[in-house]
Protein backbone atom coordinates (compact mmCIF):
# COMPACT_ATOMS: atom_id res chain seq x y z
CA UNK A 1 0.00 0.00 0.00
CA UNK A 2 3.22 2.47 0.81
CA UNK A 3 4.42 1.73 -2.77
CA UNK A 4 0.83 2.93 -4.21
CA UNK A 5 0.54 6.10 -2.23
CA UNK A 6 4.24 6.86 -3.24
CA UNK A 7 3.27 6.37 -6.79
CA UNK A 8 -0.28 8.78 -6.04
CA UNK A 9 2.16 10.99 -4.77
CA UNK A 10 4.84 11.45 -7.42
CA UNK A 11 2.56 11.17 -10.34
CA UNK A 12 1.38 14.28 -12.15
CA UNK A 13 -2.60 14.57 -10.71
CA UNK A 14 -1.16 14.72 -7.55
CA UNK A 15 0.37 17.73 -7.89
CA UNK A 16 -2.19 19.40 -10.06
CA UNK A 17 -3.97 22.90 -9.11
CA UNK A 18 -6.83 24.19 -9.77
CA UNK A 19 -5.26 26.86 -11.97
CA UNK A 20 -3.48 24.49 -14.15
CA UNK A 21 -6.71 22.48 -14.53
CA UNK A 22 -8.18 25.01 -15.95
CA UNK A 23 -5.57 25.96 -18.27
CA UNK A 24 -5.14 22.69 -19.91
CA UNK A 25 -9.42 22.69 -20.35
CA UNK A 26 -8.66 25.87 -21.66
CA UNK A 27 -5.96 24.35 -24.10
CA UNK A 28 -8.00 21.31 -24.78
CA UNK A 29 -10.87 24.07 -26.11
CA UNK A 30 -8.54 25.81 -28.29
CA UNK A 31 -7.70 22.46 -29.46
CA UNK A 32 -11.32 21.43 -30.77
CA UNK A 33 -11.84 24.97 -32.00
CA UNK A 34 -9.15 24.74 -34.18
CA UNK A 35 -9.68 21.08 -35.36
CA UNK A 36 -13.12 20.61 -35.72
CA UNK A 37 -14.71 23.46 -35.89
CA UNK A 38 -11.66 25.04 -38.33
CA UNK A 39 -11.58 28.25 -36.68
CA UNK A 40 -8.04 29.38 -37.51
CA UNK A 41 -6.19 26.02 -36.80
CA UNK A 42 -2.75 27.55 -38.02
CA UNK A 43 -3.28 29.95 -34.94
CA UNK A 44 -4.73 27.83 -31.93
CA UNK A 45 -2.85 24.78 -32.56
CA UNK A 46 0.18 25.92 -31.47
CA UNK A 47 -1.75 28.31 -28.66
CA UNK A 48 -3.59 25.37 -27.59
CA UNK A 49 -0.80 22.74 -27.14
CA UNK A 50 1.28 25.11 -25.37
CA UNK A 51 -1.57 25.92 -22.87
CA UNK A 52 -1.56 22.25 -22.31
CA UNK A 53 2.09 21.86 -22.06
CA UNK A 54 3.43 24.77 -20.00
CA UNK A 55 0.77 23.66 -17.74
CA UNK A 56 1.59 19.86 -17.00
CA UNK A 57 2.22 19.83 -13.01
CA UNK A 58 6.07 19.17 -12.37
CA UNK A 59 7.32 19.62 -15.65
CA UNK A 60 9.08 23.28 -15.16
CA UNK A 61 7.85 24.32 -18.04
CA UNK A 62 6.00 27.62 -16.64
CA UNK A 63 8.93 28.83 -14.78
CA UNK A 64 11.54 31.07 -15.97
CA UNK A 65 14.93 29.88 -16.49
CA UNK A 66 16.51 31.95 -13.77
CA UNK A 67 14.02 30.39 -11.20
CA UNK A 68 14.94 26.73 -13.11
CA UNK A 69 18.31 27.02 -12.84
CA UNK A 70 18.29 27.91 -8.22
CA UNK A 71 15.73 25.04 -8.36
CA UNK A 72 17.98 22.61 -9.89
CA UNK A 73 21.53 23.91 -9.93
CA UNK A 74 23.98 22.18 -7.32
CA UNK A 75 26.41 23.95 -4.98
CA UNK A 76 29.16 22.06 -6.30
CA UNK A 77 28.12 22.72 -10.01
CA UNK A 78 27.77 26.48 -9.41
CA UNK A 79 30.98 26.91 -7.72
CA UNK A 80 32.85 24.76 -10.55
CA UNK A 81 31.54 27.51 -12.67
CA UNK A 82 32.78 30.69 -10.54
CA UNK A 83 29.12 32.02 -9.38
CA UNK A 84 30.54 31.66 -6.14
CA UNK A 85 33.17 34.12 -6.15
CA UNK A 86 31.58 36.76 -8.86
CA UNK A 87 33.11 35.42 -12.03
CA UNK A 88 30.62 34.09 -14.71
CA UNK A 89 31.61 31.87 -17.86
Amino acid sequence: MDKLITLWEGSGLYNLELGQAVMILVGLGLLYLAIYKKFEPLLLVPIGFGGILANIPEAGLAISALDQAIEVAKPARAAANGCSVGRYP
